[in-house]
């Protein structure tokens, strides 16, 4: 299990990431903070909005994506390709090609809907933060 620390001070911010592999470790490491370093421990339930927008913003680039893909293939039928070096932008081609502009759309809608599923899902269920202060906060 991992968790992200985020550090805030007037200085300057940061974020660490602290795997434990044993959930004693963690269980520790947060008793030693309450106790020894007397931080504060509080829960936040994030907003809904707050909760889905890093969802809304994945949903957005697959959308262009789709919409982008689906031109190539219209594109393609048409005749009217670029060729390309890149491996990357080849690799691209060929599978639009391979699944033609509708399946581009069928491929983007499916990933679209999953991605609604789960925008649906945190909404209405927001996760809740562990928030820890130290003691001047």
């Amino acid at each position: 299990k991992s968790v992200n620390i985020v550090y805030k001070s007037t200085i300057n911010s940061s974020n660490r990431i602290i795997r434990f592999d044993d959930p004693e470790q963690e269980a520790t490491f947060f008793e030693v903070l309450i106790k020894q370093q007397y931080f504060s421990k509080s829960e936040e339930k994030l907003s809904p909005f707050k909760a889905i927008k890093p969802l809304l913003i994945f949903l957005l680039v697959v959308v262009i994506i789709t919409a982008v893909a689906y031109i190539d293939g219209i594109n393609m039928l048409k005749g009217e390709g670029f060729d390309s070096e890149s491996i990357k932008t080849n690799f691209a081609k060929s599978f639009i090609r391979l699944i033609g502009p509708y399946g581009v759309l069928v491929f983007g809608g499916v990933i679209s809907i999953a991605i609604l599923y789960f925008i649906n899902k945190r909404y209405y269920d927001p996760p809740t933060q562990l928030l820890y202060s130290p003691p001047n906060q």
